[in-house]
């Protein structure tokens, strides 16, 4: 990238930390600054991988940081509507191109799940935003956002029932990259298979 896009990209960076410190209610304890940090960084190994042109990684590290900003409204469905105008006013006042925008609006548009990436930048940070399903963190995300969805919606979720959603939500995605089919794919089917073995023990 060059210096003007690196700076860009450090404004970006303490700007979406400000909206987590400020803006998002901490109930959401899922859609975190952590979990950013996260996918931005998970981002990052996926495209050292690859190696996207300069304006592709641009737009794949910008749609990073800002893909969950939409929370910052306080309601979790479509999200990524109030994300993408967050990041379009960012990058109107910085000049940047509306090509680029739409680049980043439609990266952050494919995360919505079910995921529906198009173009190799939209896989990538499809994958990195669930990169946790196939990682050692897989369980104590998964809490996070039970948590969250308990005080979202005002409801207790039992242990049975949440079991039965990972199972279900991990046996219906699919790593989009190769980089991550091979990584990730098989420790997210030992998740599969010790939350079904847990769930048979107590049917």
């Amino acid at each position: 990238m060059n210096e003007q896009q690196l700076q860009i990209l450090r404004e970006a960076k303490k700007f979406v930390k400000g909206i987590f410190q400020t803006k998002v209610n901490p109930l959401f304890t899922f859609h975190t600054l952590e979990h950013t940090i996260q996918v931005v960084a998970a981002a990052e190994e996926i495209e050292g991988y690859y190696q996207l042109n300069e304006e592709a990684r641009f737009a794949l590290f910008i749609s990073a940081w800002f893909h969950d900003t939409g929370f910052s409204t306080g309601v979790a469905e479509w999200h990524e509507r109030e994300s993408i105008k967050l990041a379009s006013d960012f990058l109107y006042q910085h000049h940047v191109p509306p090509d680029t925008i739409l680049q980043v609006s439609t990266c952050i548009l494919a995360t919505h799940i079910p995921q529906t990436p198009l173009t190799f930048a939209e896989k990538i940070l499809c994958d990195a935003d669930l990169f946790h399903l196939g990682e050692n963190i897989f369980h104590r995300r998964s809490s996070y956002l039970k948590q969250e969805l308990q005080a979202y919606f005002e409801k207790n979720i039992p242990e049975d029932e949440w079991r039965q959603l990972n199972i279900k939500f991990l046996q219906s995605h699919k790593y989009f990259t190769g980089y991550c089919q091979q990584k990730l794919e098989p420790v997210k089917q030992i998740w599969i298979k010790q939350l079904q073995n847990k769930q048979g023990s107590i049917a």
